[in-house]
C-alpha cells in the first residue's frame, strides 16, 4: 500500500508536468500569433468565395423552380453563422493584442495567446467547411405546395349548398367512408364545389396529400397516372401501364393519408389498373369523384355516399348575375330587364356566369336583344349566348349509350308540360321508340329504365310529384329543343315563343313532328301538307277545334296525334285515311261524336283521360288491335254498350278510375243496356286495371276476385269515390285495393285470395260485418293468415273493427284468461309490409307480442285510436329495425308509447329503432312518457322530433315513483338516460309538466347535431339551456321560444364553470323569442368570451315585459353576421347591459345590419349606459316607434337612437339613402269618390275581375251575389241563395261541358268571400255555413250555377282558386280547423289538410320554386305554410296580436303581408322576412280598438290599404308610416271592406248602409268613362 508522501510525490511530479506542457502551448500560440492570423484570414477568404458561389448555384436552382437540398441549406446557414461569429471574435481579440502592457514597454502576450488560439481554430473549422462543399447538386424538382387561398377564385357560397357542402365535409372526416360522390347537371358548379372542399380539407390538415385529377369523357389512363405521379414527385419513366401502375401504387401508400379527387368521371374507372389503392389495400386513401351520372358513382364506382348538386333558388341566382354583370343592373331601366334575363339562366351558375359576363357593361339595347332570343330555345343565336352550358350538355347528350335514349329524352322534352310516365309511355308505343318488345307490361318497363338512365344522367329531373314522373331543367330544355328543331324539324310553341300562324309551304312540308301547347293559331288549314309528319299534339284551352274533312289528307304517315282541352264535336273524315297511327288521346276535351276512331283499325292507344262524352261508342269495341284504353275522369260517361270489351281480345291495359260506369247487373246479355264487370273476364291480356265500383252488389254477379289473379297492376276502389284517398301514394304501389264501402259481405272469399297479391290495401268507413258474436272483422278465416306481397295497410273511419280476421276470435274473447284482441295476431304474417296507418279506430292492441314478421316497416302512423294505452312492448320495438317515420297523434287513452313489462333490466346501451328518422308525438292528452327508465337508449338515426300538446308528460323516459324506489331528478324531459346522436331538429309545445327541457347531465354523444329548436307553450320552463348542457348545442343554428310564461333565461351561464372550460363558438344564427311574460335575461351573465355568439343573423324579441336589456356587452362586441335586429313590446331599458368595471370608450361594430326595429319600448333609455361609439355601414332601414323615454335624431326615413354618447356624424354618414326619385305619387291612388251603388244588404266581400277591371263580384250578409259592371252602372245578375241539386243538362264553358245545378230551398245564409279563378272563367262563393258554390262565367251577362260542395262542418272561412300540378283547383278553409281542396269539375276532394288547432280563418296558395304551396291563418294567429301532401305540416310564426288575420302576397309574390286584429281590438298590419319568419317592419297608423278584423289588400307592387276607424288609410310598401288616409266622402261603416282592381285604379269600399263606393284615380274615371260610353253608343 502507497504512503502518503508517495501519493503526494506523484501528484506534484503530475502538476509540475501540466504546467510544463501549459507554458511550451503558450509560448508557441505566442510565437505563431501573426502565421495563425494569416491563416485564418486566408481560409475565411476562401470560405467566403465558396460560400459566394454556392450561392450562386442555390439562386440558379430556386430561379428553375428547383427546392434547396436540406444539407445545402444546413451548410450555407452554419457558414453564415460561423463567419459572422469566429470573424467577429478574431478582430476583436487582435485589437487587444496589438495593445502593450507596462506602459507600452512590453507585448499583451495573453491577449496574443488568446487571438492565435482562437484564430487557428477559425481556420480550421473553415477548412472543415470547405470541405464540406463538395456538392454534386444544390437543388431539385419538387411538386409545389398547393396554393391555399383564403376566397379561392371561382368559388361562391350559396346558403342552398351549406348543408351538401357540410355533409361532404362530415364524410371526409368519417373513416368508414372511402369513396365520395358528387353528381348534378352540367354547369351546376361540381367542380369548384369539390375544388373547395379538397382547399379547405388541405388547410386544417385533414390529409398529408391532396391530387386533383381530371378525368374527362375519354380517360386517358397513362395521362391520369402522370398527373397523380407529378403531384406525388413520382417520375414514371416505364411505357407499360401496369409497370406504371405498381409503382403509383407503391407511392400512394407510402401516404398515411392521402385525398384523390377524379374530376368529371364518365364511366367507370378501373381503379387498380390506374394503380389507386383502395379500401383494405389502403385505408387511408379517400377517394372523391364528381359525374353528371349517378349510375356511374352507384353502379360503376361503387360509391359509398352521394350528394346531388341543385340549382340555385332565385335569390342566390339574382344575386350572382349581379356580381357577374355588375352594379349598372340596378339601373332602373335596365333592372327588369336583367331580372327577366337572369331567370332563363334557369339558376345554373355556367349559365349565369355565361350570359351576365356577356352583357356586362353593355347597352340597354343589347340587353333587350339578349332577352328575345333566351325567350325562343330555338333561336340559332341562343346557342352562342350560352356556349359552354350548351356545351356541357351535348357531351352529356352524345354519350347517351343508344339512338333509343337519345329519342326518349326529346320526347321528354316535348311533353315537359304533362311530365308523367303513363303519357309518356302512350306517345313512345306510338312512335315505336321502344324496341325489343312485345307486351304493354315490357315496354313499360324499358321505359321506366330509360327514364331513370336519364336522370341519372341529370338530363332529366323529378318533377316532386312522384316517382312515375319527370321534369327537365329549362336550359336542358331549350337544348333538347333546339335539337329537335334541327334533326327532326319541329314545328313548336312555348309559352313566350307563340306562333302567330303556319310556317310556309316548304317548311310544313319538311316538319316531322308538331307540337302546340300555347297555340294562338285559331284557323286551320284545309289540308295540313305535312307528309313526313309523325308526330302531331295541340295542348292548351281553346273554345272549339274545327277540323276541316280533308285537315289529314296528307299526313297518312303519322302516328300519334293528341288535343288537349279542345272542344271537338266530330272528327274529319280524313282521319280514316291515318293507317299508320297507333296512338290517339284527346284528353281533358269536350267531344261529339267520335264513332268514326273505330275506323282506325291500328290503333293499339286510345286515351280520351278526362274528357266529356255520356256514351262510348260501339265501334270503339272494333279496335282489334288496341293494348291501352284510358277512361280515366270521364266524369259524364255512365253507359259501355254491351259486349264492348268482347273483341278488344288484346287489351292489355284499362284505366276507368274516377268514371262512374252504371254496370249491368243483369245476367243475360239481351236483358242488359250496359256493360256488366262480367266482360271483363273476357280479356285474356288484361294485366293492368284501374276501376271504380259503386255497386258492390255488381260484383257478386259480375267481378269475381278469383278471375283477376293475373293482374300485374291495378288500383281498384269498391264503394264510395274519394279522390284524395286514391291519390294517396300515387305510383307507390303496383297492386292497389281500395275499400270504402258499408258492407263486404258480397266480396266473398275471393277477397283473401286477392290480397295475396296486393301490395297496399285501403279501407275506410264502417263496416256493419257481423257474426253471432257481433265481432267486427275484415276477412273470415280460420287458417294461417298470410299476405305474401303487402307492403302498404291503412284503416281509416272504423270505429267497431277489433281485428283484420276472425280466426283467433273464441281464444282471445272467450279462453279461461280473457285478452285483448290484437288486430294483427301472432298467426298473420305480413313479411314485406312496410307501411302501417291507423286512424279513427277504436281497437284496444294492435299487435300481439309474439308478432316476428313485422321487420320490414319503415312507416308507422297512429291517429284517432282512443282505446289505445300503449303500441309496443320493448321486444317488438327492438324488432323494428327498419323505422324511419314514427308518427303518434289524438290518441286520448295512451299513456305510453313502449310498455315496461319486457324491459331488460341491463346497464349497457340499447339501440332502438336504428333506422328511425323523424318521430312525431301530438295530442296525446294523458301520455306520461315514451317508455319507462330501466336502460340507457339510443335512437342512432333519429333526425326530427316533434312533442306537441301532450300536457301530462313527465319525461322521454320516466318513471313514476310507484315503479320502485323514488326517483329524485326534476321534471326534465331529457336525461342521461337518452340518446340522439344524429338529432338535427326538435319541436316541443304544450308540455305543462316539465320544468326542464334537458337534465344537467347529458349522454356524451347527444344533441351534438341540432340544429332547429322551437319551444311553445311550456308553461313550467324557468330556463332553456343551463350552463352545465350549453357546449352540448354550440351545433344549434336556429332557436325559436314562444309563450313559456315562467321562462327566466335562455342562456343560462354560471360564473364559476367559466374559468374551467374553454372558450367555445356556437353556430347559432337565428334567435326569436315572443311571449315570454317573465323573461329577465337572454343571456344570464356576461359569457366574457366563454362563450361567443359569432354566427347571429337574426334575432327578434317580442313581447317580453320583464326584459331589461337584450345583449352583455361582450356578445353585443362580436357580432359580424347580424344584419336583422328587432325589438317589440319590451320592457328593455338598455339594448346592450353595461360592462362591470369598464370605463373606456366601447365600440359596437354591426357590420352586415340592414335592418333595426325597436317598437313600443316605452322604458329603452338608451342603447347602452357607458360610453361608447357604434358602427352601422349596411343599415337601409331603422324603424323606432313608441320609444317614449329616448330621444331620437331623425330624418325622412331613418330614425336613430340619439343618446350623449353615440357618434351620429358616423352613424348618418354610414346610412344608405333612400330619398332618390320616386316612382310614384300620391295621385296614382284611387281616393276620388266616382260611384256610390246601392245592394241592398251589407257587403261582406268583393272581388273585381282580373281582366275586364271594371266588372265587380259582391257577395252580402243575405247570402246574395251580385255581378256589377260598374262602366254602365249596372246589375248584370244577382243569385240569392239558395241550396242547389243537379240538374238533366248541361253548359260548356270554354272546352268543359257541366251538370248545371238548379235551385231549391230558401235557407239564408251569408256570403264569406267571393272570389274569381284567375283567368275570370269561374266564380267562387263561400258561405257561413258549410257550403260553396261555383259559378261559370262564360262572358256573358250570366253565372251558370256548376257545382256546390258540402265542404266544411260550420262556416267556410275562405276561398281560392290554385293551380296544383298544372291543375285547376279549389282551396277553402273552414271551423272545423281544416284545409281542403277540391276538383271543380267533379266536386271531389282532393286534399285534406289537418294539423290545426283553430278555425283556419284565411288562406293563401302561392308557388315557390314551382312548388305549390299554402299559407294559412288560424283564428289564434298562427301562420302556417302547407305543402299539398296532405300529410305536412308546419307552425311557421305568429301573426302579431295573436288574432284572426289576413294573410296576402304582393303581385309578383315576393313579399308577404298580414293585417289582423287581436282578442283585445288592437290591429296590426304587417310585412314578414318570408325566410325568416320574422316581422320585417310593422305599418303604424292604426287608431282605435276595433270589434272586428280589419280589411286590407295590395296593389301594383306598391301600395298597401285598409278599411279602420271608417276610414280608408294607405301605406306604402317600403315605408312603416302612415302615408295619406280619406273618409270617402263619409258614409264608411267603422271598419269598411277595401278591394282593388288588377290595375290599382279603381278601390271598392263598403259603406254603413248597404253599399259600396268606387274609388278612382285618373287612369280609373277614364276606363270608366269609356264603359259608359260604350254603353250608350250601343
Amino acid at each position: 500500500m502507497e504512503s502518503v508522501a508517495d501519493v503526494a510525490a506523484n501528484l506534484s511530479s503530475e502538476a509540475a508536468k501540466g504546467a510544463f506542457e501549459e507554458g511550451q502551448q503558450f509560448v508557441r500560440y505566442v510565437s505563431t500569433y501573426e502565421q495563425n492570423i494569416d491563416k485564418f484570414n486566408e481560409k475565411l477568404k476562401s470560405l467566403t468565395a465558396k460560400r459566394k458561389s454556392v450561392q450562386q448555384e442555390v439562386d440558379d436552382a430556386e430561379r428553375s423552380g428547383k427546392k434547396i437540398k436540406a444539407d445545402v441549406e444546413h451548410w450555407c446557414k452554419r457558414v453564415d453563422e460561423e463567419i459572422n461569429e469566429r470573424e467577429k471574435k478574431v478582430k476583436d481579440l487582435e485589437g487587444k493584442a496589438k495593445k502593450k502592457c507596462f506602459f507600452g514597454l512590453c507585448p499583451n502576450f495573453n491577449s496574443r495567446y488568446q487571438c492565435s488560439l482562437t484564430a487557428e481554430e477559425g481556420a480550421r473549422t473553415f477548412d472543415d467547411l470547405i470541405k464540406q462543399s463538395q456538392f454534386n447538386k444544390v437543388g431539385y424538382l419538387d411538386v409545389p405546395e398547393a396554393i391555399v387561398d383564403e376566397s379561392p377564385n371561382g368559388f361562391e357560397t350559396f346558403k342552398s349548398r351549406e348543408k351538401v357542402f357540410n355533409d361532404i365535409m362530415e364524410a371526409m372526416k368519417d373513416v368508414t367512408v372511402s369513396m365520395i360522390g358528387v353528381y348534378g347537371l352540367p354547369g351546376v358548379g361540381k367542380t369548384l364545389l369539390v375544388n373547395e372542399v379538397a382547399r379547405q380539407v388541405q388547410e386544417v390538415k385533414l390529409f398529408d396529400s391532396v391530387v386533383t385529377v381530371t378525368v374527362a369523357q375519354t380517360p386517358v389512363i397513362q395521362k391520369i397516372q402522370e398527373n397523380i405521379a407529378e403531384l406525388l414527385s413520382l417520375r414514371l419513366k416505364d411505357n407499360s401501364i401496369n409497370v406504371r401502375a405498381r409503382r403509383l401504387h407503391e407511392r400512394l401508400k407510402k401516404e398515411k393519408t392521402v385525398l384523390i379527387v377524379l374530376d368529371d368521371i364518365w364511366k367507370r374507372l378501373d381503379l387498380k389498373e390506374v394503380g389507386i389503392p383502395f379500401g383494405n389495400q389502403h385505408k387511408g386513401c379517400k377517394i372523391l369523384l364528381t359525374s353528371r351520372d349517378r349510375d356511374v358513382l352507384l353502379d360503376g364506382m361503387k360509391a359509398e355516399k352521394t350528394f346531388a348538386i341543385d340549382v340555385l333558388d332565385n335569390e342566390e341566382t339574382w344575386n350572382l348575375f349581379k356580381k357577374m354583370a355588375g352594379d349598372s343592373v340596378e339601373r332602373a331601366e335596365l333592372r327588369s330587364i336583367a331580372i327577366e334575363v337572369a331567370k332563363k339562366c334557369a339558376r345554373l351558375p355556367l349559365a349565369i356566369a355565361t350570359v351576365a359576363n356577356a352583357l356586362s357593361n353593355k347597352p340597354l339595347y343589347v340587353w333587350k336583344d339578349a332577352l328575345l332570343q333566351l325567350q325562343k330555345p330555338c333561336s340559332r343565336n341562343l346557342s352562342r349566348k350560352f356556349a359552354d352550358a350548351y356545351l356541357a350538355i351535348q357531351l352529356s347528350y352524345n354519350h347517351l349509350e343508344n339512338e333509343e335514349l337519345k329519342q326518349a329524352f326529346l320526347l321528354c322534352s316535348l311533353l315537359r308540360r304533362v311530365g308523367n310516365i303513363d303519357d309518356l309511355l302512350k306517345y313512345a308505343i306510338g312512335l315505336g321508340l321502344i324496341n325489343g318488345v312485345d307486351t304493354m307490361e315490357e315496354a313499360r318497363s324499358r321505359l321506366l329504365t330509360m327514364v331513370r338512365d336519364l336522370k341519372a344522367s341529370c338530363l332529366l329531373i323529378d318533377n316532386n310529384t312522384g316517382k312515375l314522373s319527370f321534369d327537365m331543367h329549362d336550359l336542358v330544355y331549350d337544348f333538347a329543343m333546339s335539337i329537335a328543331s334541327k334533326d327532326h324539324h319541329l314545328f313548336a310553341s312555348h309559352e313566350e315563343d307563340v306562333p302567330k300562324d303556319w310556317p310556309n309551304e316548304e317548311t310544313m312540308k319538311k316538319c316531322n313532328m308538331i307540337n302546340l301547347e300555347f297555340p294562338s293559331i285559331r284557323e286551320l288549314p284545309d289540308e295540313l301538307n305535312c307528309p313526313q309528319l309523325v308526330f302531331c299534339c295541340m295542348f292548351g284551352k281553346d273554345d272549339s277545334l274545327e277540323m276541316p274533312p280533308n285537315f289529314f289528307r296528307q299526313t297518312t304517315d303519322l302516328k300519334v296525334l293528341g288535343l288537349t282541352e279542345k272542344q271537338v264535336s266530330s272528327l274529319p273524315s280524313s282521319i280514316c285515311l291515318l293507317t299508320s297511327l297507333r296512338t290517339l288521346c284527346l284528353d281533358y276535351c269536350k267531344l261529339g261524336d267520335i264513332a268514326i276512331i273505330g275506323e282506325l283499325k291500328n290503333l293499339e292507344i286510345l286515351s280520351l283521360l278526362g274528357s266529356h262524352f255520356r256514351i262510348l261508342p260501339k265501334e270503339i269495341g272494333r279496335l282489334v288491335k288496341l293494348k291501352l284504353l284510358d277512361l280515366r275522369y270521364c266524369a259524364a260517361l255512365k253507359i259501355i254498350p254491351t259486349g264492348f270489351f268482347s273483341t278488344l281480345s288484346r287489351l292489355e291495359e284499362l284505366y276507368m278510375l274516377g268514371t262512374f260506369i252504371q254496370w249491368e247487373v243483369r245476367e243475360h246479355a239481351n236483358q242488359r243496356s250496359s256493360a256488366s264487370l262480367a266482360e271483363l273476364k273476357n280479356l285474356s291480356c288484361l294485366i293492368a286495371l284501374e276501376l271504380n265500383i259503386l255497386d258492390v252488389e255488381a260484383m257478386s254477379r259480375g267481378l269475381f276476385f278469383e278471375e283477376f289473379q293475373k293482374l300485374e297492376r291495378y288500383k281498384i276502389l269498391i264503394g264510395s269515390y274519394h279522390a284524395d284517398k286514391c291519390f294517396l301514394d300515387a305510383g307507390e304501389y303496383s297492386r292497389t285495393l281500395i275499400l270504402n264501402a258499408s258492407s263486404l259481405d258480397h266480396l266473398g272469399h275471393g277477397l283473401k285470395m286477392f290480397l295475396k297479391k296486393t301490395e297496399a290495401l285501403r279501407i275506410y268507413g264502417d263496416f256493419n260485418i257481423k257474426n253471432d258474436s257481433m265481432i267486427r272483422f275484415i276477412i273470415r278465416d280460420n287458417g294461417a293468415v298470410e299476405f305474401p306481397q303487402l307492403r302498404s295497410l291503412i284503416f281509416q273511419g272504423l270505429p267497431d273493427l277489433i281485428g283484420f280476421c276472425c280466426k283467433d276470435l273464441i281464444a282471445f274473447s272467450f279462453g279461461p284468461s280473457r285478452q285483448l284482441m290484437p288486430l294483427i295476431s301472432a298467426q298473420m304474417l305480413l313479411p314485406c309490409l312496410e307501411t302501417l296507418q291507423l286512424s279513427s279506430t277504436n281497437i284496444e292492441r294492435i299487435w300481439h307480442n309474439s308478432c316476428y314478421n313485422l321487420e320490414k316497416l319503415t312507416t308507422l302512423i297512429i291517429k284517432d285510436c282512443d282505446n289505445l294505452t300503449h303500441l309496443l312492448s320493448f321486444s317488438l320495438a327492438r324488432r323494428l329495425v327498419h323505422l324511419k317515420c314514427f308518427e303518434v297523434s289524438r290518441c286520448k287513452s295512451l299513456k305510453e308509447i313502449i310498455s315496461k313489462e319486457e324491459f331488460e333490466k341491463k346497464s349497457e346501451v340499447k339501440t332502438l329503432f336504428p333506422k328511425l328518422a323523424s318521430l312525431s308525438l301530438e295530442n296525446l292528452q294523458h301520455l306520461i312518457r315514451f317508455c319507462p327508465k330501466h336502460q340507457n337508449i339510443e335512437f342512432p338515426s333519429l333526425k326530427s322530433l316533434k312533442i306537441e300538446n301532450c300536457p301530462k308528460l313527465k319525461g322521454f323516459i320516466y318513471k313514476s315513483t310507484s315503479e320502485g324506489r323514488r326517483c329524485f331528478s326534476c321534471k326534465a324531459l331529457f336525461d342521461e338516460k337518452v340518446a340522439f346522436p344524429s338529432l338535427e331538429e326538435i319541436f316541443i309545445s304544450n308540455l305543462r309538466s316539465i320544468e326542464m327541457i334537458w337534465q344537467n347531465q347529458l349522454s356524451a354523444n347527444s344533441f351534438l347535431k341540432l340544429q332547429r329548436m322551437q319551444v311553445i307553450q311550456c308553461n313550467n320552463l324557468l330556463t332553456i339551456f343551463s350552463s352545465n348542457t350549453l357546449r352540448a348545442f354550440q351545433g344549434l343554428q336556429t332557436l325559436q321560444v314562444y309563450r313559456c310564461d315562467l321562462v327566466e333565461e335562455v342562456f343560462e351561464i354560471e360564473r364559476s364553470n367559466m374559468e374551467e372550460t374553454r372558450a367555445a363558438t356556437t353556430h347559432l344564427k337565428e334567435l326569436v323569442l315572443g311571449h315570454l311574460p317573465s323573461l329577465k335575461y337572454i343571456w344570464k351573465n356576461d359569457p366574457q368570451g366563454i362563450f361567443t355568439f359569432e354566427n347571429l343573423q337574426v334575432i327578434d324579441v317580442r313581447w317580453c315585459l320583464n326584459l331589461k336589456n337584450v345583449f352583455p356587452a361582450s356578445v353585443a362586441k362580436v357580432l359580424p353576421q347580424l344584419r336583422c335586429l328587432s325589438i317589440h313590446d319590451c320592457g328593455v331599458e338598455e339594448i346592450v347591459s353595461m360592462e362591470e368595471g369598464l370605463e373606456t370608450t366601447v365600440t359596437f361594430e354591426f357590420n352586415q345590419v340592414s335592418f333595426l326595429s325597436l317598437w313600443k319600448l316605452l322604458e329603452l333609455k338608451c342603447f347602452y349606459a357607458g360610453v361608447h361609439t357604434t358602427k352601422w355601414p349596411m343599415l337601409k332601414e331603422f324603424n323606432v316607434y313608441g320609444c317614449g323615454k329616448t330621444k331620437i335624431l331623425g330624418t325622412k326615413h331613418f330614425s336613430i337612437v340619439d343618446t350623449p354618447n353615440v357618434n351620429r356624424q358616423q352613424l348618418e354618414s354610414q346610412l344608405i339613402s333612400l330619398d332618390g326619385k320616386q316612382a310614384w305619387s300620391l295621385d296614382d291612388l284611387p281616393t276620388t269618390v266616382v260611384l256610390t251603388m246601392h245592394q241592398g244588404s251589407m257587403v261582406t266581400s268583393m272581388d273585381f275581375h282580373p281582366l275586364r277591371h271594371t266588372l265587380l263580384l259582391v257577395g252580402s250578409a243575405n247570402g246574395e251575389i251580385t255581378l256589377w259592371e260598374l262602366g254602365m252602372r249596372q246589375r248584370l245578375v244577382t243569385k240569392p241563395f239558395k241550396i242547389w241539386k243537379v240538374s238533366t243538362w248541361g253548359v260548356t264553358v270554354g272546352s268543359i261541358k257541366f251538370q248545371v245545378m238548379t235551385m231549391f230551398g230558401d235557407i239564408l245564409l251569408s256570403v264569406n268571400r267571393v272570389t274569381w279563378s284567375p283567368d275570370g272563367s269561374f266564380v267562387g262563393v263561400a258561405f257561413s255555413e258549410h257550403l260553396i258554390h261555383l259559378y261559370a262565367y262564360p262572358g256573358s251577362n250570366d253565372l251558370i250555377q256548376i257545382i256546390q260542395i258540402d265542404a266544411h262542418v260550420g262556416g267556410v272561412n275562405d276561398l281560392a282558386f290554385a293551380h296544383i300540378n298544372k291543375r285547376l283547383c279549389v282551396v277553402t278553409c273552414g271551423d272545423d280547423d281544416l284545409i281542403k281542396v277540391w276538383d271543380p269539375m267533379t266536386g271531389q276532394k282532393l286534399f285534406n289538410f289537418e294539423g290545426h288547432d283553430a278555425p283556419v280563418y284565411s288562406i293563401c296558395p302561392y308557388q315557390k320554386q314551382n312548388i305549390p304551396l299554402i299559407y294559412s291563418t288560424t283564428v289564434d294567429g298562427t301562420i302556417t305554410s302547407s305543402m299539398y301532401d296532405g300529410m305536412q305540416y308546419k307552425a311557421d310564426f305568429f301573426a302579431p296580436g295573436q288574432g284572426c288575420s289576413t294573410i296576402l302576397l304582393s303581385a309578383n309574390s315576393t313579399r308577404l303581408f298580414s293585417c289582423g286584429t287581436s282578442k283585445d281590438g288592437r290591429s296590426f298590419l304587417v310585412e314578414w322576412y318570408r325566410n325568416e319568419r320574422i316581422v320585417k317592419r310593422i305599418y303604424e297608423g292604426f287608431t282605435k280598438k276595433s270589434a272586428g278584423v280589419v280589411s286590407f289588400d295590395i296593389v301594383q307592387n306598391q301600395f298597401l290599404a285598409a278599411g279602420e276607424d271608417s276610414q280608408i288609410k294607405f301605406w306604402n310598401m317600403d315605408d312603416s308610416n302612415l302615408l295619406t288616409f280619406i273618409d270617402a266622402e263619409g258614409g264608411l261603416p267603422s271598419l269598411p271592406r277595401v278591394r282593388f282592381n288588377k290595375e290599382g285604379n279603381l278601390l271598392a269600399v263598403t259603406t254603413a248602409d248597404d253599399g259600396f263606393k268606387i274609388l278612382a284615380n285618373a287612369v280609373g274615371l277614364r276606363s270608366l268613362r269609356a264603359n259608359e260610353a260604350s254603353s250608350s253608343s250601343a
